[in-house]
């Protein structure tokens, strides 16, 4: 898993600088994050976090608070609202690629990145005052030891919000709703928000083929066939595969 998730920071910078350009005015390019960020989703996250934030002790206290983010990659979403809220911050991933590219990045909040299992963090109980994850928490080894992890590091109110995609067609998959509701949460919305992430994806790889020549000029010549390469077989298929995919913005509260 650690070496599969390396590979999304291993990016030549060219292309990501390429990728970027396609939605120069986003959210996550101002932000540096690879991760999609739908319109007005950062002043969704900040607005909620602050409306269901538990009742935090004294700076320095056992009660203090701590920010969670789940799946961080280089921290930009969790940097982000740590500082908006004035909170410390805890940047949890798999791949160590992505957690030094992170420590690389100033921040005016204290953090720590860590690499381990979701359904192992080893941070203290009930010290988590919000837990948010932009689309990492779906590759929990095991989701639902991921979720009684979450709940256990969670304070009593401490809200979650997550993204995650969904296969429309899978045996077994874990239903969020009733697997939060099974570990003490109590779900405050369930909103599919396929659409836009879809549009998002299409626009990004169709760039990239219809500008193959700047491509070619802007990278080594087997990474720009590389690049080609993945985004063919994104689009490829009727309807292109990445559409079976359902992507949902969930928000709970621990309870």
């Amino acid at each position: 898993m650690s070496r599969q998730n390396d590979q999304l920071y291993n990016a030549p910078a060219a292309l990501e600088a390429f990728d970027a350009a396609t939605f120069a005015d986003s959210a996550e390019s101002r932000l540096g994050t690879n991760g999609f960020l739908g319109a007005g989703d950062l002043a969704y996250f900040e607005e909620t976090l602050r409306k269901h934030a538990p009742v935090l002790g004294a700076p320095g206290s056992a009660t203090e608070g701590t920010l969670v983010d789940l799946g961080c990659g280089r921290g930009a979403l969790g940097r982000y609202l740590a500082e908006r809220l004035g909170v410390n911050l805890v940047g949890i991933d798999t791949s160590n690629v992505a957690l030094d590219q992170a420590r690389e990045v100033k921040t005016s909040v204290r953090v720590r990145w860590l690499s381990c299992d979701f359904a192992d963090t080893q941070l203290e109980s009930g010290s988590a005052a919000y837990i948010v994850s932009l689309d990492g928490i779906h590759m929990a080894t095991d989701p639902r030891a991921m979720l009684r992890e979450v709940a256990r590091i969670a304070m009593p109110g401490a809200p979650l919000i997550f993204t995650v995609c969904v296969p429309r067609f899978r045996q077994g998959a874990l239903d969020w709703q009733n697997g939060l509701r099974d570990h003490s949460f109590k779900v405050l919305e369930y909103l599919e928000v396929s659409e836009a992430w879809h549009a998002w994806l299409r626009k990004k790889h169709e760039r990239r083929l219809h500008s193959a020549t700047e491509l070619g000029q802007r990278l080594e010549e087997r990474e720009a066939a590389q690049a080609i390469e993945a985004s063919k077989a994104m689009l490829a298929g009727e309807p292109p595969f990445f559409t079976t995919q359902r992507r949902f913005r969930i928000t709970a509260r621990r309870e």
